[in-house]
């Protein structure tokens, strides 16, 4: 099964939902991908998104060094789970990258859970996680969160704790908040916390 990241309508700058996502490409399921943030371009607003982002093993808006706690994380051409904080081009691209996608912060590597920022450690949000077990395996997690009588939301402290219960080796921490989705066979499986599907800068599916 492929590990796919699929930007807004196939376009840097735009937005779609994780549902029309999944249905355009004819995916089993995905979850919403890496953060985004407002820009201007040619003096109209474009959303895009932050750090680096590859699709089929190509940067979609050239390399930026990591900043503060934003790290890369996707698939190689092998097929395995890659992740980090790069500063040169070079160093990620010796990784051999086809798929991924940037937000912050690491919560696991090498199976041992990373200190995270002070102000998302007690926090409770919905969250959005990618990682990967010893074996390879990989592991989608979505929890809501923002809604009192569903789900308060867990902090990233707590999560951590979870995934090496799990015996997860890699897992990062996507963009939550709002973003968090899962869309299974054409299902939304999750509760949205906006009341409905947020539209984001990217998702990452999984196709037959």
């Amino acid at each position: 099964k492929a590990v796919k990241v699929v930007l807004g309508k196939d376009t840097v700058g735009k937005l779609e939902t994780t549902g029309s996502a999944v249905q355009r490409t004819g995916a089993i399921l995905g979850v919403n991908g890496g953060g985004f943030y407002t820009s201007t371009l040619g003096g109209r607003k474009v959303m895009m998104p932050i750090g680096n982002t590859m699709v089929d093993g190509e940067l979609v808006n050239g390399f930026h060094p990591s900043n503060g706690d934003v790290f890369f994380a996707g698939i190689s051409r092998e097929g395995r789970m890659i992740g980090g904080k790069f500063y040169k081009k070079e160093d990620l691209m010796n990784l051999r990258p086809l798929q991924g996608v940037s937000f912050l912060p690491i919560l696991i590597k090498g199976g041992q859970p990373l200190a995270v920022p002070k102000e998302w450690e007690t926090t409770k949000q919905p969250r959005t996680i990618i990682g990967e077990y010893a074996n390879g395996d990989f592991i989608l997690i979505v929890v809501d969160g923002r809604q009192s009588d569903w789900s308060s939301g867990v902090t990233l402290e707590r999560l951590q704790i979870k995934l090496a219960e799990l015996g997860v080796k890699e897992g990062y921490n996507l963009d939550g908040g709002g973003s968090s989705t899962f869309v299974f066979k054409g299902q939304v499986l999750n509760r949205p916390s906006d009341g409905k599907q947020r539209p984001v800068s990217n998702n990452i599916v999984i196709l037959p």
